[in-house]
């Protein structure tokens, strides 16, 4: 909104405006319109049941009525009027079924000054003006009395009296009419008040004149009046309308003004009495005429406020030519001096606003931002606004009736002095820019808008020039043009058309072509083919209002070759603007480095360059598949602070060795971004440069942590080997010594028989404490060399139901037993006390780890070991075997302890609890009959163990089985396991049985990897527990991307939380580690065709 800098528009604005909603009941509406008026009424007490001085407070004399933001009417006091007048019964009324439909509002867009507001309510007849926003939606109201208090008319109003503007049209009534019939006089004659008069004569008793009038007379006394808003006043009230007498509620006594009055006056006391009209009367009181503030508002229309202004003009002029007739005739006409005299005091009146006015119009002027000239028809300076002064360092007074051509540049002078020959021939030239020379010499160069001011006769009197000072923007365009034309880069301006509309020199040195070879044809003829979609695709992004975008295409050389142009562009008015670099030798040079990383990434080790601060410059593939990082996590981050857990000593050893020898190699612990610990055999070898200065580090690491583990599980098994002979010697010499006092203990009482009771308890404890010696040598003698005992073929099944009803009978309820046992279960060799010992060990250590309860589960199963599990685990053999699995849901084994349970004496009871023989029997026990033990634990999850026993008649079970194991067809198998042996060996065996394998070690890049080759991928092996993304995320994953997915599950430790959780989100099967090929292949061959023929 373009607010005048004298008439504050936003003053007329009234923010806060009374808004109520269309069900809304007029009775409210009406109360909250009446609120807050200050007023008192006359009636008494007994009359009307209220206070002498009731004081109400302030009003509103209108009400907006909104749907939501939608303005649908307005409801006025006139509006009040017209409903009371036609009888209507106001109760049980909503705003909506009485308010105005037509609101008339206008944008605040479009609300140049104050006057575009006064001439639309004057020319529509409102008072009440809402203003929006672009989107309708209200801002506020502007009222007459707004407009009034926005003008600030101190000295236009001063200049108007009363009797210019006034209203004689009266409509008036004597004191003794009702108010009712009052309030119908208003809606017949379209007023919002009326004028309660009385004869001079006479009084206010009750028999005055009772007809109505609308012109003044000089035999009527204006004693009160009525006006709408008193209307909306009675109604809240609720007075008796058709009873009452106006003379009882009428506004009195009133504030008269004169006819010779300035408006000015009338302003004043408008707001010094708070009312919106003024009764006119003349010196004997009598009535005259009303004046309100739409005849203010009228009074300052922009064209009646210039037409009094040329009415002054040409009073001054004939009052000239009467002062000069009056001279010549002076002797002759003496009689006439005091008519002279009236005559010139009137002159000097009308001088004085005359100056008054030009002082308005020079503050104008001044405050006006733009350079403002007025010249006369000889080009002198007549006018010369602050702008002009500020800009040339000259003061108004220094260039007054000097002509133009003294402030412009010498060479221009001919120039604006034709500019000047045009417009004093009515030619107007509208815009022309020339230089002004300061006072100091600079130079501003200024942008003219010419306008003339005619006399009578038509020629031009005036000239008026408007200007600009565009000397910083006229630089600018230059500067932009300089670097437009001097960049060595390509700058370019295109339109739509796919056209080039401007090219710099940059552009035709790189292409070749001259600048009207490129504007002649479509850009599109100059773009390699296969770049052309892509190009296309760009240009309608920038016509669909992208800001700004960046792409890469080919554009063809005049040599016949294509150049590779990075762009960035921005859309504007129509046209594309862009900016370019030629990238050719970038994008050869990228070509080359990655082919040469393509050879790099082939190789399965991870491959790195360091500088010489540790920082990585280099990643290959084979590096962020080991460590986990992308090349844009790791690049230019310092190798030793992600790579390893702690500072390492080993690294000072490491560069020393490197610097002296020039290479380095050994083992390294290290840490992947996952938090594992990996063991690495690195080779380190120094990099230089051409003039063999030190450049940088090549690092080569192979990852040996399976090989390492495999290392440790052997050298444990020899420990254990040693601990067990060396305990077995311990236990043979034990035996020698316990056996005499065994032997003693029991001759002792056969010897002494008449001992007292104290003697015989003593000699009790020797030989139960010597038979509980001889039992731990037995254990330990177990532990050491597996004791044999009495072996028969067996069904493991029975074993297991003694010990399921066992534990039912003696375990807390608060543990669940589970015993899972098919009927084809094969038999096995074995001593059966020995194997109820080892399965009885693993429930009651169950049980120990449930002191809360939980759940033990038991089951047993027939599987076969083949090669691929061999190599996951040193004490298996290819064979048939039972599987046992005794799991629980207790607390879970720390890793540091896992690596011990197995070691005699090593026990995590309390002291009393247990003599930490058990699980090193169990295991002497378990090897003494060619079979093995594993172990999975997590702390909180719970345990399991795995015994695997070898059945009978294994040599033919194994030929049966390898004729039985069932061969892919080719299909892709999706293989996610973040141990690098498992993927190894079980990648191998799928490959060996015809089936193509892809292979992630995590949950991230196997949906990668699924999301680019789903319509190929036949199934999914997913670990359950893997870093950064675990097996349950990544399955819930799969199935969101294709419901129709083929997933095995596959952990370590197969719970039934842990199983009940995969198959819940989507697995089909359950696979436990560790498992055989054939066990692998038969749930896959389940999962691929459920259903063979």
């Amino acid at each position: 909104m373009q607010q005048n800098q004298r008439f504050s528009l936003e003053q007329a604005i009234e923010r806060n405006p009374l808004i109520v909603n269309p069900d809304k009941p007029l009775i409210e509406v009406v109360q909250l319109m009446s609120q807050g008026w200050r007023r008192i009424c006359h009636l008494t007490q007994n009359d009307l049941g209220i206070d002498d001085s009731t004081i109400l407070p302030s009003h509103s004399s209108f009400a907006l009525v909104m749907q939501g933001e939608q303005i649908v009417g307005i409801f006025t006091e006139r509006d009040m009027v017209r409903l009371i007048a036609a009888g209507k019964i106001l109760q049980d009324t909503t705003i909506a079924e009485v308010m105005s439909l037509e609101v008339v509002t206008l944008k605040a867009s479009e609300v140049e000054d104050v006057f575009t507001v006064l001439s639309l309510t004057c020319d529509r007849r409102i008072r009440h003006l809402p203003i929006v926003n672009e989107e309708n939606q209200l801002l506020g109201v502007i009222t007459t009395e707004g407009i009034r208090r926005a003008l600030h008319p101190t000295e236009w109003l001063r200049f108007r009296r009363v009797e210019e503007v006034m209203s004689t049209e009266i409509i008036h009534a004597p004191p003794t009419v009702s108010v009712l019939d009052t309030i119908k006089l208003m809606v017949k004659h379209h007023v919002s008040c009326i004028v309660i008069v009385c004869e001079n004569e006479g009084l206010v008793d009750g028999h005055q004149q009772t007809e109505v009038n609308v012109s003044p007379s000089p035999l009527l006394t204006p004693i009160g009046i009525i006006t709408e808003r008193d209307i909306l006043q009675f109604q809240k009230l609720e007075l008796n309308l058709e009873r009452i007498q106006v003379q009882e509620v009428m506004s009195t006594p009133l504030f008269l003004i004169g006819t010779d009055e300035s408006l000015w006056n009338v302003h004043r006391k408008m707001l010094s009495h708070r009312v919106r009209r003024l009764v006119v009367a003349g010196s004997k009181n009598e009535l005259r005429g009303i004046i309100t503030e739409t005849s203010l508002l009228q009074a300052l229309d922009p064209t009646e406020m210039y037409g009094v202004l040329e009415l002054l003009q040409h009073k001054v002029k004939r009052l000239e030519v009467e002062r000069s007739e009056l001279s010549q005739s002076y002797t002759e006409q003496s009689q006439l001096y005091q008519q002279i005299q009236t005559s010139l005091e009137e002159r000097k009146r009308i001088e004085k606003a005359l100056r008054e006015e030009k002082n308005l119009v020079s503050t104008i002027l001044d405050i006006a931002g733009a350079l403002i000239v007025v010249l006369d028809k000889q080009a002198k300076i007549v006018s010369f606004n602050q702008a002009c002064e500020r800009i040339t360092g000259y003061s108004s007074e220094e260039v007054k009736n000097q002509q133009i051509w003294e402030l412009v540049a010498p060479e221009e002078i001919k120039t604006s002095t034709e500019v000047f020959e045009h417009l004093q021939r009515g030619e107007f030239p509208n815009q022309n820019q020339n230089h002004w020379v300061a006072k100091d010499g600079s130079r501003s160069l200024i942008s003219w808008s010419n306008t003339c001011l005619m006399d009578d006769d038509g020629s031009v009197k005036y000239i008026i020039a408007t200007g600009i000072d565009i000397t910083e923007k006229k630089q600018l365009e230059e500067e932009l043009n300089r670097f437009f034309t001097l960049s060595l880069d390509v700058f370019c301006i295109a339109g739509f058309d796919s056209y080039f509309k401007q090219i710099n020199p940059a552009f035709e040195q790189i292409l070749g072509y001259q600048k009207a070879e490129l504007l002649a044809k479509p850009l599109l003829h100059f773009i390699h083919p296969d770049d052309v979609a892509a190009t296309l695709a760009q240009i309608d992004k920038l016509s669909r209002g992208v800001k700004t975008i960046a792409f890469e295409n080919r554009y063809r050389t005049k040599d016949g070759l294509y150049k590779w142009m990075q762009w960035s562009a921005t859309a504007y008015e129509q046209l594309i603007y862009a900016v370019a670099r030629d990238i050719t030798e970038y994008k050869h040079s990228q070509a080359k480095i990655h082919e040469q990383a393509a050879l790099l990434d082939v190789a399965t080790d991870a491959i790195m360059v360091r500088g010489l601060e540790n920082q990585i410059l280099f990643w290959n593939q084979g590096a962020q598949r080991l460590y986990g990082y992308t090349s844009a996590e790791i690049l230019g981050k310092n190798a030793n602070e992600l790579l390893y857990r702690d500072s390492l000593p080993q690294l000072d050893e490491i560069h020393q060795v490197l610097f002296h020898k020039n290479y380095w190699k050994g083992e390294l612990h290290q840490v992947t971004k996952q938090g594992e610990d990996i063991v690495v055999f690195s080779s380190w070898s120094l990099v230089r440069d051409e003039e063999g200065n030190l450049k940088s580090m090549l690092i080569v690491n192979t990852d040996i942590t399976e090989r390492k583990k495999l290392e440790a599980q052997f050298l444990r098994a020899q420990r254990l080997e040693s601990i067990g002979t060396l305990s077995g010697g311990i236990a043979h010499d034990l035996n020698n010594i316990l056996t005499p006092i065994l032997a003693i203990s029991q001759l002792l009482p056969l010897k002494l028989p008449k001992v007292d009771e104290q003697t015989q308890h003593l000699f009790n404890i020797l030989e139960t404490s010597a038979k509980r010696g001889a039992t731990l040598v037995k254990q330990v003698l177990s532990f050491a060399r597996g004791v044999q005992g009495d072996r028969t073929v067996l069904q493991v099944k029975h074993i297991i139901s003694e010990i399921q009803q066992f534990a039912s009978n003696t375990f807390p309820k608060s543990i669940e037993i589970e015993v899972t046992l098919p009927d084809n279960l094969q038999l096995i060799s074995a001593n059966t006390t020995q194997i109820h010992q080892v399965l009885m060990n693993l429930c009651v250590n169950a049980r120990d780890a449930m002191p809360q309860g939980g759940t033990l589960s038991i089951q047993a199963e027939n599987i076969a070991i083949d090669e691929n599990y061999i190599g996951m685990n040193l004490d298996a053999s290819v064979g048939n075997y039972i599987l046992i699995t005794v799991s629980d849901t207790g607390i879970g084994i720390h890793q540091e302890t896992l690596e011990r349970i197995f070691e005699p004496f090593f026990t995590t009871k309390e002291q009393g609890k247990g003599t930490g023989l058990g699980l090193s029997t169990t295991i002497g026990i378990i090897k003494s009959h060619g079979g093995f033990i594993n172990v999975y634990s997590e702390v909180g999850e719970g345990t399991k163990f795995q015994v695997y026993l070898p059945v009978v008649h294994t040599d033919e079970i194994i030929q049966d089985r390898k004729a039985e194991i069932p061969q892919g067809n080719g299909e892709l198998i999706l293989l996610v396991d973040d141990e690098l042996g498992i993927r190894d060996i079980t990648k191998t065996s799928l490959e060996n049985h015809n089936y193509q394998v892809l292979t992630a070690d995590d949950g991230i890049e196997a949906i990668a990897l699924y999301a680019q080759h789903k319509n190929e991928i036949s199934a999914v092996l997913m670990d359950m527990m893997m870093p950064e993304m675990d097996g349950v995320t990544a399955i819930r994953t799969l199935q969101r991307m294709n419901p129709q997915a083929k997933i095995i599950a596959v952990s370590g430790l197969s719970t039934s939380d842990k199983v009940n959780a995969a198959i819940s989100n989507g697995a089909k099967l359950f696979l436990s580690k560790p498992y055989t090929s054939e066990e692998l292949l038969r749930k896959l061959l389940t999962v691929i065709n459920p259903h063979p023929l």
